[in-house]
């Protein structure tokens, strides 16, 4: 039985190799050569659709990496401020859109009125986080350390 088990092992480690060559979920993780670049590019994505919906982007921070099984979960925290319109479509767009992005944490609250002001202004604090593969390199010294 066991030499069975190991004569199975090098086609085991070609077909584990193959896998992480060929990346089959590399369309749905975020990118970046670690994880403050992934971090960054998810800033940037964030900032780029506020802005695209009229949304002021108040403030963004990027939170540190946690494994997640054999990826990382790259998370950031930003503070909104728009119309109801705006975040609804920020939210649609980030989760309905690749690499895969999820809302950890939402806090939506309504400003006060002002004089003159037809539209109600929110502000929205939101968590967001996406999944990223690390390289060998990085799994290794996780595995380690």
């Amino acid at each position: 039985r066991y030499q069975r088990i190991i004569a199975e092992l090098p086609s085991l480690k070609a077909a584990m190799a193959q896998f992480e060559q060929e990346q089959p979920l590399a369309p749905f993780l975020l990118t970046g050569s670690n994880p403050a670049l992934a971090a960054a590019g998810l800033q940037r994505r964030l900032q780029e659709i506020a802005a695209k919906h009229g949304v002021r982007v108040v403030s963004v921070r990027a939170q540190p990496p946690v494994p997640d099984g054999p990826l990382q979960r790259i998370s950031v925290q930003a503070r909104l401020s728009g119309d109801t319109a705006g975040l609804r479509d920020i939210l649609y767009e980030l989760e309905a859109n690749r690499p895969y992005v999820f809302v950890d944490d939402l806090t939506i609250t309504a400003r006060p009125r002002r004089r003159n002001v037809s539209s109600d202004v929110l502000e929205l604090r939101i968590t967001l986080s996406g999944l990223r593969a690390p390289d060998a390199a990085e799994r290794e010294e996780t595995a380690n350390g």
